[in-house]
């Protein structure tokens, strides 16, 4: 199978799973399972730490200069993205993380959302900024939650 396309599915299993709001454990274990099969290997997860690795690789390696990882009018997948690395464990102060925090933060708009000017998006940006904001964890973000 094609090395890409089996990290871009991985990958989109996870923003998938993050995204229903899967809890760490069950991600685990269906990331696992899914990577496996899509690899050939059935149930065993044991690739799975590896696999994820590969995924959070491929994710700062794509990142654009703004820290974005889409258009600067489309601030959903960057959010959706920054969320699934701090859900896989890759900490806030991580340089490509840090990055995708501050690209979001500066679309905060006067009226609390968070969304590109002229989206046709503001509620669902807003929602997956706040995802993002709130895996980060970190105290700066709880007046934008």
């Amino acid at each position: 199978m094609n090395r890409r396309f089996l990290k871009a599915y991985v990958i989109g299993s996870m923003l998938v799973l993050v995204a229903m709001g899967a809890t760490r454990a069950q991600n685990e274990r269906a990331v696992g399972r899914t990577a496996a099969r899509a690899n050939g290997a059935g149930d065993d997860a044991a690739r799975l730490p590896e696999l994820r690795q590969a995924g959070i690789d491929f994710l700062r390696t794509s990142q654009a200069d703004d820290g974005s990882w889409t258009s600067p009018n489309a601030l959903g997948i960057t959010g959706l993205v920054v969320t699934a690395l701090l859900e896989s464990g890759v900490p806030a102060d991580d340089p490509a993380v840090a990055k995708a925090l501050e690209y979001l933060e500066r679309h905060i708009q006067p009226d609390g959302g968070v969304y590109a000017a002229k989206s046709n998006h503001r509620n669902y940006e807003t929602c997956i900024a706040i995802l993002a904001f709130d895996a980060a964890g970190e105290d700066r973000y709880r007046k934008q939650i």
